[in-house]
């Protein structure tokens, strides 16, 4: 939910789009600031970092969105877990992203792509992300 108590993301159950999957100025405001929040809470109660990891189908999916939540977001309080294959999925190149932040890339995963998955993708989107093989 956004600050005004909107949903933004998709119905649980049956996985149609509840509202606007694409945030605006005060959505990114607000995302970051909790982002920011729940990262100091992790640090000071337990020790631990928050990283972010991007999603298909997410509201933060393709290279423009994770590049704008990478600029707005301290590398101090919240890493970046790259998922190769997820990152394909939302149309980017994961090796040029990870050689173009490599001070962001905290966590990877590394995932193969079946041949032919780009080709796909552009004709239909899949309801889920690719499995690793």
């Amino acid at each position: 939910m956004n600050q005004n108590g909107d949903a933004f993301n998709r119905d649980i159950y049956g996985g149609a789009p509840l509202g606007p999957r694409r945030l605006d100025q005060a959505g990114w405001s607000y995302f970051v600031d909790m982002l920011h929040r729940m990262a100091r809470r992790a640090r000071e109660t337990h020790g631990l970092m928050l990283v972010f990891h991007p999603h298909c189908d997410a509201t933060i999916e393709a290279e423009p969105e994770i590049e704008r939540l990478l600029a707005l977001t301290d590398p101090g309080l919240v890493g970046f877990c790259m998922d190769t294959g997820h990152h394909a999925y939302g149309g980017g190149d994961p090796v040029a992203f990870w050689r173009k932040y490599p001070s962001r890339g905290d966590v990877g995963r590394l995932r193969l792509r079946p041949s032919g998955f780009r080709r796909r993708r552009g004709r239909q989107r899949r309801s889920r992300c690719p499995a690793p093989i």
